[in-house]
């Protein structure tokens, strides 16, 4: 069976539905599924109708990642 997710729904603090976004067009690498396109979509009255759309052309997995990536101050180097 293909767990993967198909919709995340995001919600303010007051309850209201803001943003939706939605994974389509899976691709196995190797044992398991991955979407390869995700659309964001807006709920707001506002902004209700546009769309980002992000397409994933490729995936690595199992890439080694360094223990001194988490620490404090790398992860402060990383903000906006």
């Amino acid at each position: 069976e293909k767990f993967v997710p198909v919709k995340d729904e995001f919600y303010d603090e007051d309850g209201a539905l803001i943003r939706r976004l939605l994974y389509d067009d899976l691709k196995k690498f190797p044992d398991r599924y991955y979407p390869m396109r995700w659309t964001v979509e807006p709920m707001t009255e506002e902004k209700k109708g546009r769309k980002t759309t992000i397409i994933i052309s490729e995936i690595e997995l199992n890439v080694p990642i360094k223990e001194d990536v988490f620490t404090i101050r790398a992860l402060k180097g990383y903000s906006r």
